[in-house]
């Protein structure tokens, strides 16, 4: 794991120095080893800056950049099966000098060009120059574990692993993207594919990107992507061979990810999903497997559970229960550790996993994508049970009933936004075919209510449409919903969250369950295997009860979540003094200053019905003085 950076510059300008400072804002990805190459290449010079994190092959040989034939690479990530793809170029008469996977990618490359791609398992975003074709290539992982921002105007094009190395570069313009500022209200955090800044965007999972460095032009090509595994052929399997099948995967995926030359744990809670991967490893492993868990004073605790987790599988459990005050001390430090705007709060308390784990390992597994891949998030359900209701109604009466949900939005109480929303959303989604409707409703219900959108913001902007996935098989309204959030949630907000927070402690996270090979895997399944009406994630549930008794796991789902409104109230009302005052508001010329000061004071009196505003308005504002006015 490492942080990269460099620029493209087609009038021939910066050097070396440029480059190591671009890298060094992302010291903390990399803290181990650093590097730089600068090179002129068709017509523009090009330069490459890298933080090293040591993970495989320690010794400075492993270095980056690193160079071979005519080709030069700059890599952030892990290729799990590089030990395979080096056997295959040993084969084709390829000579190693380093036992590092940075080394097999770069020969991969010069082997097969950007179709290495394909052949890899792995969390990765990086960038090779091809000084033979005066190229230079853009690639990040399919799952988009690993990120990579790119930057692109006036015959300059800067990038790097987080947003904070291209506001060195001189040439770097910080414009606010309206369209991306109404989305991160929208969802708590900017797509993929955009940048809260103009002329700047994150590079899409499962996508390469080529500059041609004569001409400047560009290209991009998918590679992979989850809604062509939705759209393949359903499995025949039976349920037995699948839940056998799972196995084998889940095995072989986490067994790659604890391959490194320094220590590994994993991140547990009491939940499936890190329970499945615990599991997994104890089969496999002559050690106990370090597992790290924080519990809380107040809110969601899953630490008993996980203790007992942990005793049945014979883990070495490292526990830490954090304070309210640990937890608050985290929220200054987020606009620098999420240096675009970020909504998601649970990364409070993964920055303080983060920080505990680090203290004894450099690597940690996460289990994150269970929910997506599996069908976990009970809202999956809700939408099975409202489409099955409107699947009732005769096609000629959709119409008709649309337009009367639209009049009953408008007579609401204007207290009433959020049923306005979904009134309004159910009304024009009545007018497509059912896979479009469900995968509508799944995203309005995460949109920003339209009338908070008009009241709040000088630059009005629709909500984003969403269309369906155009299947070429009969796929389930869930495989709609899944297959969004697997694309959208888990990459822009669950992703970004474990990136940020693990990197912020320099410990590197790796994710088992978004190996793609259990992607497709389930995504080809039938629903009920996955879903059966009455149990979610009922096969990664199955492959669970053969390890630890069902009664250890029984309880809700919980999840990550700290009281930060009542804090806002309370506490830490300061800080809604100091960000959210007339005065910070009108810095950006963004806000209707009045409605947003006036939503503060009713949400003080607790009299406001959408609350996740509040703490989307902050995060804003932080992230503003700690990025615009610096």
């Amino acid at each position: 794991m490492c942080g990269l950076a460099g620029f493209i510059d087609f009038s021939g300008h910066g050097d070396e120095s440029l480059a190591a400072v671009m890298a060094n804002t992302l010291t903390h990805r990399g803290p181990d080893d650093s590097g730089v190459w600068v090179g002129d290449v068709g017509n523009a010079r090009i330069g490459l800056g890298h933080r090293r994190l040591s993970i495989i092959d320690i010794r400075p040989e492993s270095a980056q950049p690193m160079s071979y034939g005519g080709f030069q690479i700059v890599y952030n990530g892990e290729i799990y099966n590089y030990a395979e793809v080096r056997d295959a170029l040993t084969a084709l008469g390829h000579v190693f000098q380093t036992h590092s996977d940075t080394e097999v990618l770069l020969h991969a490359f010069a082997q097969w060009g950007p179709a290495c791609v394909k052949r890899l398992i792995g969390m990765f975003a990086f960038v090779v120059v091809d000084t033979h074709a005066a190229k230079i290539h853009f690639f990040r992982d399919r799952a988009g574990v690993k990120p990579i921002y790119i930057y692109q105007k006036n015959g300059l094009c800067i990038f790097g692993s987080e947003l904070k190395a291209l506001h060195v570069h001189p040439g770097f313009e910080k414009q606010i993207d309206e369209d991306a500022f109404s989305r991160y209200f929208d969802y708590g955090y900017v797509p993929s594919g955009q940048c809260i800044f103009r002329d700047a965007k994150k590079l899409q999972p499962g996508t390469y990107e080529t500059i041609d460095l004569v001409t400047g032009s560009r290209e991009v090509q998918c590679y992979w992507s989850v809604e062509a595994q939705y759209q393949a052929q359903q499995s025949t399997i039976d349920y037995p061979g699948a839940l056998e099948q799972l196995g084998g995967l889940l095995d072989s995926a986490c067994r790659y990810r604890m391959v490194a030359d320094v220590p590994v744990g994993l991140f547990l809670s009491g939940g499936y999903d890190s329970t499945a991967v615990l599991a997994s490893l104890a089969q496999s492993s002559s050690h106990p497997i370090k597992a790290f868990t924080i519990g809380f004073e107040t809110g969601n605790n899953e630490l008993p559970q996980a203790q007992q987790i942990a005793a049945h599988l014979g883990a070495e459990h490292y526990a830490y229960t954090c304070t309210e005050h640990d937890a608050r001390a985290i929220i200054p430090d987020l606009p620098e550790t999420y240096d675009e705007p970020f909504a998601d709060s649970s990364a409070i308390p993964t920055t303080l996993v983060s920080r505990f784990a680090a203290g004894h390992v450099k690597v940690a597994l996460s289990a994150d994508g269970g929910d997506e891949t599996f069908y976990g998030y009970t809202s999956y359900a809700q939408l099975g049970r409202r489409i099955a209701k409107l699947r009732r109604l005769p096609s000629v009466t959709r119409r008709p009933i649309a337009a009367v949900l639209r009049a009953s939005a408008s007579v609401l109480p204007a207290t009433k936004i959020r049923q306005r929303q979904m009134l309004q959303g159910l009304g024009a989604a009545l007018h497509e075919d059912d896979r479009t409707m469900a995968a509508r409703l799944h995203v309005v219900a995460r949109q920003l209510p339209r009338d908070y959108r008009r009241a709040l913001f000088m630059g009005f902007c629709d909500a984003e449409r969403v269309h369906g996935l155009c299947t070429t098989r009969s796929t389930d309204v869930l495989d709609e919903a899944a297959a969004w959030d697997y694309a959208n949630y888990l990459v822009d907000d669950i992703l970004v969250k474990v990136d940020r927070a693990t990197m912020s402690a320099s410990l590197e996270g790796r994710e088992p369950l978004l190996d793609h090979r259990l992607a497709e895997f389930a995504a080809r399944l039938p629903i009920s295997y996955k879903y059966d009406g009455g149990r979610q994630k009922r096969i990664l549930k199955d492959y669970v009860h053969q390890y630890v008794p069902e009664k250890i796991m029984a309880g809700p789902k919980r999840g990550f979540t700290i009281p930060v409104l009542r804090w806002l109230r309370e506490d830490l009302s300061d800080l809604l003094d100091e960000h959210l005052s007339a005065e910070c508001l009108a810095e950006s010329g963004l806000f209707n200053v009045g409605a947003v000061v006036q939503l503060v004071e009713d949400f003080r009196q607790n009299r406001v019905h959408y609350t996740p505003l509040i703490w989307k308005l902050l995060m804003f504002q932080m992230w503003y003085q700690r990025w615009m006015k610096a």
